[in-house]
């Protein structure tokens, strides 16, 4: 949508992102704006009312590119992430490089990052998969240019790919991440998960509830991850 309607910024896109939150951020600070109004002449705009909190917090989201965590180290951004087309392994080297960056940049920052997870708890292990079958392999169909990378090693043309081609690499891509790359099942078996998920360095889970699994599941679900912040903080 923002390239559609801006199709001049999709080639300087992530400079522009940085550019325009630090103008935002001095905006929030109560600074003044320089630029030009309608009729092209100069002016100096502020926000208004003033904020209560001082900083404006900003996050980058990364599909897995390591120079949007650099980046996000260094504007003093907290990190949105997930595992779509990468492994733990691999997040955790990424977090190790924000770290290090932001280390590096500021004075007693360490960033903060959020690993987002589809989620749907419940009691029973096989009743959740296929809860979440049909809801999260249309999903991931629609997001077929992030988990296409994760089976074929490279890039892959996803237009030279049939019906019968893409439903097979949505049914793969399926099982992999309902095994390890998402918060489904138990609360035992997610308790199970969460340090591990500790381990790579995330402060946080992010739970992706909303993508097309039944309410009723869903708000039962979010009941059992009341349950599951009660289990991991005993």
């Amino acid at each position: 949508m923002d390239f559609a309607l801006r199709p001049e910024n999709h080639a300087d896109r992530r400079a522009l992102v940085r550019d325009t939150a630090e103008e935002v951020r001095r905006l929030w600070r109560g600074e003044a704006l320089s630029t030009t109004d309608g009729l092209g002449r100069p002016v100096d705009i502020r926000a208004y009312p003033p904020a209560v909190q001082p900083e404006l917090p900003v996050w980058l989201t990364s599909a897995g590119g390591v120079d949007t965590f650099r980046a996000a180290a260094r504007m003093k951004a907290g990190i949105l992430t997930h595992l779509l087309g990468q492994s733990l392994e691999e997040v955790a080297g990424k977090i190790a490089e924000y770290r290090r960056v932001a280390a590096e940049e500021h004075d007693g920052w360490s960033g903060h990052v959020v690993l987002m997870l589809h989620t749907l708890l419940g009691d029973d292990l096989e009743q959740v998969r296929e809860q979440v079958r049909e809801p999260f392999t249309h999903y991931l169909k629609s997001s077929a240019n992030l988990t296409a990378k994760s089976f074929t090693g490279k890039d892959t043309d996803l237009s030279q790919l049939n019906a019968d081609d893409m439903d097979y690499l949505a049914a793969r891509a399926f099982d992999r991440y309902f095994e390890s790359g998402g918060l489904f099942g138990s609360v035992e078996r997610a308790a199970e998960l969460v340090p591990r998920v500790q381990a790579l360095g995330v402060d946080e889970i992010g739970c992706l509830v909303d993508f097309g699994v039944e309410p009723r599941a869903v708000l039962e679900g979010i009941e059992k991850l009341g349950k599951l912040n009660e289990t991991i903080s005993r």
